[in-house]
């Protein structure tokens, strides 16, 4: 068995010279911050402006002519306390409320229905499967 050393050479360049900059290597956290931005950009401009703009709506007094304006006055609480004053709030938000529950039944009692009935093995189930999907496949 044989081994073979090698012997460094020695530098030839002239010692004026100043020695080549190490680089940093990248940080990973400027991946995970360049992933981050552009989901940060969604919800602020899609959640937190209309969140914003909808809580500043409903302090304000608006109109017609102070909506183009842009100068409605701060009125505080006070839109709140008229609609909870409304003598028809208390009717609207509890058929609201009837109208939602009933709806989350009806759904939620039908979609079981459905997935039991297309879990069930049978003649024609594969192609009655894909039927059933074919409005997601092809939309409006």
């Amino acid at each position: 068995m044989s081994q073979t050393t090698q012997v460094p050479r020695p530098r030839t360049d002239s010692k004026g010279a100043a020695p080549e900059a190490r680089r940093r290597p990248a940080s990973p956290q400027w991946a995970a911050w360049a992933f981050l931005a552009p989901v940060t950009l969604y919800l602020v401009l899609f959640y937190a402006y209309p969140l914003y703009r909808n809580l500043d709506l409903s302090l304000r007094h608006y109109t017609v002519r102070s909506f183009v304006r842009g100068d409605a006055p701060f009125t505080g609480l006070t839109n709140y306390r008229t609609v909870f004053d409304d003598p028809t709030f208390a009717p609207a938000l509890l058929h609201t409320v009837v109208f939602t529950g009933v709806c989350l039944v009806f759904q939620y009692s039908i979609g079981l229905a459905l997935a039991v009935f297309f879990n069930q093995h049978f003649r024609l189930s594969a192609t009655l499967r894909a039927l059933f999907l074919v409005p997601w496949l092809l939309p409006l």
